[in-house]
């Protein structure tokens, strides 16, 4: 009786050490990095999230926002992976592809290993959305496999790049991409000079907090012409295909699927790898209630995005099965994401 008095005393010891080192923010401060641009969508979430996430962790600390932009979310990443400090105090709002398809088909410029970071959990997946300027006349994918659109894109890593040669490899439509704009602000800009014609780089929530009057009614001065992701936005369902529509086989249809995974991954929230066990079940539960908050919540309506969370472990598991997939199946979808004779390139880099 004796030893298992002391095995208890010992087992409740080291759950209190445990408790103790997770509430160890008391006159703290956590970093919040985002790997987007002041202006997009990510931060729009960062910003709402910092100002409510101390509440739910212990000992109330301030949650500061920093942003640390650079080749689509790489710099971020890799300062996280190799130069963070471990202790729950550095938290990056990453880019989405930065911790799936990115290091997946490439590893220039890369750092890290995905699987290795501490998945915290993710705000909302994302429905991306190709429009159109209602000054090109084109309302429909149908209409660009007839006549050429000018898409903007950022690089060869960018949704927007990838989803223009996958769809003119797959379904034969004449996208033109021009390539090299810093953000979705510089593309956003190009398009309304007249510059381009769409761009296919957008998060539908995203633009519905920050160019509302894009899709005001039949007074928006833009065209949604096809859906980007696992599933369609409900607002969208039976009015604007999902690029998988338009798959001809099993087999692109599931390669489409693997393109599209980022957008389930969304808005995700990663902490350094090797953080405490303990630490980390602090933060995900954390996250959770956070996204639960009604304070945080009504804030979220006012700045026009959703809420639909994804646990840290769901995350973690998503990302643990996009790097499982077989070699052979990562070459294609390489192959039909940046190569091809059918796309005109020009790039607008700046000089």
């Amino acid at each position: 009786m004796l030893k298992i008095g002391i095995m208890l005393s010992a087992l409740a010891f080291m759950a209190m050490a445990g408790a103790a080192t997770a509430s160890d923010f008391k006159d703290k401060t956590i970093t919040l990095y985002v790997a987007a641009s002041p202006g997009g969508g990510y931060a729009v979430y960062a910003r709402s999230i910092a100002r409510h996430w101390g509440r739910s962790i212990p000992g109330n600390p301030d949650v500061i926002v920093r942003h640390m932009q650079g080749a689509e979310g790489l710099v971020a990443a890799n300062y996280l992976a190799n130069r963070s400090k471990k202790d729950g105090s550095e938290i990056l709002a990453s880019y989405q592809e930065a911790v799936t398809t990115t290091p997946l088909t490439s590893s220039q410029g890369v750092l890290y290993d995905p699987t290795k970071f501490t998945f915290i959990g993710s705000a909302a997946p994302t429905v991306n959305v190709c429009v159109v300027h209602k000054r090109a006349g084109i309302s429909s994918l149908q209409e660009v496999m007839k006549r050429p659109v000018k898409l903007g894109a950022s690089h060869h890593r960018s949704l927007g790049y990838s989803s223009a040669y996958l769809m003119n490899n797959m379904f034969d439509t004449k996208f033109e991409i021009f390539h090299g704009y810093p953000s979705n602000t510089e593309i956003t800009l190009a398009m309304e000079r007249g510059e381009i014609d769409g761009a296919c780089s957008w998060p539908l929530d995203t633009m519905r907090a920050l160019k509302p009057e894009w899709l005001s009614g039949d007074g928006g001065i833009v065209n949604i012409i096809v859906q980007i992701g696992l599933k369609s936005d409900p607002a969208l369902s039976g009015k604007v295909p999902l690029m998988g529509d338009f798959a001809k086989s099993q087999e692109d249809k599931d390669l489409i699927g693997l393109v599209t995974t980022p957008l389930a991954v969304g808005r995700p929230y990663i902490a350094p790898p090797d953080v405490p066990a303990d630490i980390t079940r602090m933060l995900r539960a954390s996250f959770l209630a956070t996204m639960k908050d009604d304070a945080f919540l009504k804030e979220i309506e006012k700045q026009g995005v959703e809420v639909d969370p994804m646990s840290g472990e769901d995350l973690e598991a998503l990302v643990k099965r996009l790097f499982a997939v077989p070699k052979e199946t990562v070459a294609r979808m390489l192959d039909i994401t940046t190569k091809s004779d059918r796309v005109k390139l020009t790039d607008v880099t700046p000089k």
